[in-house]
């Protein structure tokens, strides 16, 4: 059987993919630019977000470099009038990788192949301003046609709803800290349980002070891990072995303590453990003061509820964004963390976890995150920091 053309295969994934997002229109092949004759593989389009081109070859050492230079060439042209959404450029690219065996396989099987294959390698390439950006940065993601098409969605969002996504979240981040290191001031046993569970001082003095004084930073990662709890649940509330697990607009507005514990105890017991267990003990820790977990909790969980109705929650950007802008101590980074650049789960059982990654229970492919991977498996526990990164 002769050797297929990558747009031969392209065709069919876009087939599937225009199915896949009610809004999104796909050509392929398209001389989509008013200069030059560059021709994109295919081209999404959805009113009101960025338009994405997609670059495809076969999975080759070669063919990976080829893709990322060819992608990165038809950034921040200019569209025809046709093509013009929220930008009149091209600011974003899907790099698409795949797998060896399409080359050869009959046409009738490519869909139902495509539908089926968690192999597909991607890397969305965008600009902002006069800088490229890689997610991932470094090697490539792995994973289905839905998480391709997640990661188009995520390519299509305005950088501008990004930062502003983000600026809010750090503004509930801040204002719990702030809330803890009040509490912590009349409580100091709540700063020490945090000491223990994020292995990260709270307490700290420098040989010129005489007194200690509270690390906003690790506050403020205490309250980032809870939040992220908060999302991850968003996405587990009610399914299987979750039935009783309630929506964050069911705990809210008036979220109890006890609602929070047994939701995540619930979770706890099918799994999960890397991003609930840190998160339910800081809730724990939290509830030596009885008027401090109420505020810190409804605070928290409406930025994860915020964050989740602008369906951008499983946005890699924007937990970066976030962590970035949280955790300026680049010191306490390097000593605590690794940053893998992609993260596989051998938890057979339960294939589509991650550590402390915002997104959904279901999106593989963005299961990207600063941090080291934990042992999910039953029983075990690590004591490693995982934050997400990303997700």
């Amino acid at each position: 059987m002769p050797n297929r053309r990558e747009t031969t295969i392209t065709n069919e994934l876009v087939n599937i993919l225009r199915n896949m997002r009610h809004g999104w229109e796909l050509e392929t092949e398209v001389n989509a630019f008013i200069r030059g004759n560059s021709e994109l593989d295919a081209l999404v389009i959805e009113r009101g977000r960025e338009p994405v081109g997609i670059e495809a070859k076969f999975a080759t050492t070669t063919n990976a470099k080829n893709l990322i230079k060819q992608a990165e060439t038809r950034l921040v042209y200019e569209l025809e009038a046709e093509y013009h959404t929220s930008r009149k450029t091209l600011n974003n690219v899907m790099a698409i990788l795949y797998p060896d065996r399409f080359k050869t396989m009959s046409g009738r099987d490519i869909n139902p192949q495509l539908r089926a294959a968690e192999d597909l390698q991607y890397k969305l390439i965008s600009t902002l301003g006069d800088t490229v950006g890689h997610f991932p940065k470094n090697g490539w993601a792995t994973g289905t046609v839905g998480d391709i098409a997640n990661a188009l969605h995520v390519g299509a969002m305005p950088n501008s709803q990004l930062e502003q996504a983000a600026a809010e979240m750090e503004l509930s981040i801040d204002r719990a800290a702030y809330l803890l290191e009040d509490a912590i001031v009349d409580h100091p046993a709540i700063g020490t349980k945090i000491e223990t569970i994020l292995h990260q001082e709270v307490f700290s003095k420098d040989k010129d002070d005489e007194e200690e004084k509270l690390n906003i930073q690790t506050l403020r990662m205490a309250a980032l891990i809870i939040t992220d709890a908060f999302v991850f649940q968003s996405s587990l509330a009610g399914k299987a072995e979750m039935e009783s697990v309630r929506s964050l607009r069911q705990l809210l507005p008036t979220i109890d303590y006890a609602d929070v514990i047994a939701d995540w105890n619930t979770i706890l017991k099918v799994n999960y453990r890397p991003i609930f267990e840190d998160a339910r003990d800081l809730v724990e820790a939290l509830a030596t003061d009885d008027r401090l977990v109420k505020p810190i909790l409804t605070l928290l969980c409406e930025a994860a509820k915020d964050l989740v109705d602008t369906g951008i929650a499983q946005i890699h950007e924007l937990s970066g964004i976030v962590f970035q802008k949280l955790i300026t101590d680049r010191k306490y980074v390097k000593a605590n963390y690794t940053l893998p650049e992609r993260c596989s789960n051998d938890c057979e059982s339960r294939p589509k976890l991650a550590s402390h990654c915002i997104g959904t229970a279901d999106t593989p492919g963005w299961k990207h995150h600063l941090g080291t991977l934990p042992d999910l498996s039953e029983g075990s526990a690590s004591n490693s920091r995982r934050v997400s990164i990303r997700c």
